[in-house]
């Protein structure tokens, strides 16, 4: 496979007028479908070697700078955001298997604001697309509709903010708050806005209990963590391999501060 040619149907006008929606009430739409199952697994097998470099590669990789300016795709996030559309990074993400953290991805918002300056009309928003078939174990999980959340519904529902770094905004939340897994097959994507609550499997099950016992160094803390590291290497999850994608309309200036890890694929990338 020496280029990204889609054979996927752009998504019809009242098909966008859905994901809209679905993405306002929600924060989130898809799944939907970019590539076939054998080609990604073709391209798939050509990027795969960005594992620990895998940042802006769609500007030295024409299969991914191809892929990114798809109409499967692009579409879909001008529906959301608008017509002049930016992509200031995408990743490539191996996760699961021997990669597993032992308390996997916790619960966090990809607000990204100490990398972006947002004017007052200006947006963003992220899309992940899957070249693995997901399932529960592996999946990513969100709370619908917690991109509406203000401060004091967090506070109703007993969620504790965690920390708040240049990338994210990380939460710990209780049980009793429903998420719902995200289950993508491979060559399936979906767009998710920047205040919408998402985590691993593992991640979500990072409560206030465990994040007060992780504060206080506990005992049950310390041998809970132990017991999920042997656990994820004797039945490690499944991998799920996917490339993040972030988007962002063209008068919203992306720092310098994005650009750090990819000092050599530094630049946003506008959308033709």
């Amino acid at each position: 496979m020496t280029s990204h040619t889609s054979t996927i149907a752009s998504p019809t006008d009242s098909m966008l007028t859905t994901l809209v929606e679905d993405y306002a009430r929600q924060g989130h739409c898809g799944p939907l479908r970019v590539l076939e199952p054998g080609d990604a697994a073709a391209l798939w097998s050509r990027i795969q070697q960005f594992e620990g470099d895998g940042r802006n590669h769609h500007l030295d990789t024409p299969e991914l700078r191809e892929l990114v300016q798809d109409p499967a795709i692009t579409d879909v996030v001008r529906a959301i955001l608008g017509t002049d559309i930016v992509l200031w990074r995408s990743q490539v993400i191996c996760s699961g298997g021997r990669r597993t953290h032992p308390t996997g991805l916790t619960w966090h918002q990809d607000t990204y604001d100490q990398l972006l300056s947002i004017p007052e009309n200006g947006d963003h928003c992220s899309l992940q697309l899957s070249f693995t078939e997901t399932q529960a174990r592996n999946a990513v999980f969100v709370i619908p509709g917690s991109h509406l959340w203000s401060d004091e519904d967090f506070a109703q529902r007993g969620c504790i903010q965690t920390r708040h770094t240049k990338n994210e905004v990380a939460w710990s939340i209780p049980r009793s708050v429903e998420s719902v897994p995200v289950l993508l097959g491979s060559g399936e994507f979906y767009v998710f806005h920047p205040k919408l609550l998402h985590a691993s499997a593992l991640g979500r099950l990072y409560t206030p209990a465990r994040a007060r016992a992780q504060a206080a160094n506990s005992l049950p803390w310390r041998v809970g963590r132990k017991w999920e590291r042997m656990k994820t290497r004797i039945l490690p999850l499944p991998e799920r391999n996917t490339i993040a994608m972030r988007f962002c309309t063209s008068d919203v200036e992306v720092l310098p501060a994005a650009y750090v890890e990819s000092p050599t694929r530094n630049r946003p990338f506008p959308i033709p």
